[in-house]
């Protein structure tokens, strides 16, 4: 207030706020353009920064200046908290403005652009968003963030037709995760299941890819909480539509197509549901034998093993002694055809 009877009360308060909204200061330059209404000059900075004494400094090695006090950074966010989705899409304009190679641009837009809830502008080309910067600020509040997420991914699956970034969708299912945000990736996933469920109702000839990477990505969501029943029926669906859009290349796609019913047989035992881990498996294996009849070399290949033991285990659940023994003679023969590794010896001699 003191400072606003020498300097101007507009000129202090846009001084202050955009100080304490950007994300590591702002440089001289980037005031200058900001405070251009409210008659800048060097020489008024120079002085209301000498007013402020050690309340605000400087970074020498990014010459952004930011405000040292927390307690000062605190009340002038309350004091302009109604202006705060305004004063960061003020501040993610000027950012997107400049030239991409500029280190503080990058270091500030994508925070801006998620604060005054610009999905449009975060998914242009010019944005180039900061994945580690996005990851931060969703930690802050990973329940707003997860239900923001699902908007940003709808607006980009919407706008492309059904089809996402491979990096982002990889990316983002690693670092939800990281940090075993598996409820937030059900609530963003789970939004990109019920588009594509429409999409795949009015052209199901044209499948999209993205879907089975995406419901990859929720069903392990909903493995890392425990659910396996449900990752097994995502995985399964996105297998359903994967096989279908994959009809023409089948020889291409065999070994991806066992990999990833053993991986649902594998949830479905976990998930106790021994009928439908057999049916999965059985998939699996036929998958498997197409696969080295096409003269592909077996010998690196340990997945008939893990799919004749994982057979085993569930005949031996459901107290079918016989096939599991019969089941344990096939991983018997896969295993000495070199088909797995000695670490899994011991699983097989156990059963």
């Amino acid at each position: 207030e003191r400072a606003g009877k020498y300097f101007g009360e507009e000129y202090i308060d846009n001084f202050i706020k955009y100080l304490v909204f950007s994300n590591g200061g702002l440089r001289e330059r980037d005031l200058s353009h900001l405070l251009e209404a409210n008659s800048w000059s060097a020489l008024k900075f120079a002085r209301c920064r000498r007013f402020f004494k050690f309340l605000i400094v400087e970074n020498p090695h990014s010459e952004q200046w930011y405000v040292a006090h927390n307690i000062l950074v605190e009340q002038a966010r309350n004091k302009f908290h109604h202006e705060k989705k305004g004063i960061h899409q003020v501040l993610a304009d000027y950012f997107i403005s400049l030239d991409v190679e500029d280190k503080v641009r990058n270091s500030e837009l994508t925070t801006h652009l998620m604060e005054a809830d610009n999905k449009s502008a975060f998914l242009s080309e010019e944005a180039h968003v900061d994945f580690l910067l996005f990851q931060h600020k969703f930690l802050e509040d990973p329940s707003y963030w997860a239900r923001w997420t699902r908007e940003v991914l709808l607006l980009l699956v919407t706008r492309k037709e059904g089809k996402a970034p491979f990096d982002y969708v990889h990316d983002l299912g690693a670092f939800l995760r990281r940090y075993y945000l598996y409820q937030q990736g059900v609530v963003i996933y789970s939004g990109l299941d019920d588009y594509y469920a429409e999409l795949l109702k009015t052209d199901e000839n044209e499948v999209p890819y993205d879907y089975y990477r995406l419901m990859q990505q929720f069903g392990y969501c909903y493995q890392g909480l425990g659910k396996y029943s449900e990752a097994a029926d995502v995985l399964l669906r996105s297998m359903e539509w994967h096989n279908r859009m994959m009809r023409h290349h089948i020889d291409h796609s065999l070994h991806s197509r066992a990999i990833g019913y053993l991986d649902i047989a594998g949830l479905y035992f976990q998930a106790k549901d021994f009928d439908k881990a057999l049916e999965a498996s059985w998939v699996a294996l036929r998958n498997l034998e197409e696969f080295f009849t096409c003269g592909v070399d077996h010998h690196v290949q340990n997945e008939p093993f893990k799919c004749r033991l994982l057979r085993a285990n569930i005949y031996y659940e459901k107290q079918h002694y016989e096939a599991c023994h019969q089941e344990l003679l096939f991983a018997n023969i896969a295993f000495h055809q070199k088909l797995s590794y000695e670490r899994d010896l011991g699983d097989l001699y156990r059963l």
